[in-house]
């Protein structure tokens, strides 16, 4: 009897660790696809700033060649109107000196 006893015992126990070692294996095995879960989304969050830096860059190389352009058009409108001037005042002094030679020859 006491025999049948230790054997229920030791049967007992081995039943519990059995068990125990399960539940350990099931937590483990759940963990570990937590982690491979974790490196996943890691991986997309660093490629996914990788991106972005890059896009940032070529947006501002973009604004820089914008703002060059801009300047270049600035400069080009600002000399046309430079040039736009010095005819208007040319046609100008060209028609006054016109207009005085008339004068002098109908005094004369």
């Amino acid at each position: 009897m006491q025999k049948q006893k230790q054997t229920k015992e030791n049967f007992g126990r081995k039943l519990q660790e059995s068990s125990l070692n399960s539940q350990c294996k099931l937590e483990t095995k759940a963990l570990e696809q937590r982690v491979e879960t974790l490196e996943r989304e890691l991986d997309a969050a660093i490629t996914a700033a990788v991106h972005a830096r890059s896009e940032k860059r070529q947006a501002e190389a973009g604004q820089r060649a914008a703002e060059l352009r801009a300047q270049e058009a600035t400069g080009e409108l600002e000399n046309t109107t430079k040039v736009f001037e010095l005819h208007t005042w040319k046609s100008s002094e060209q028609s006054r000196r016109k207009s005085q030679k008339e004068i002098v020859i109908l005094k004369s």
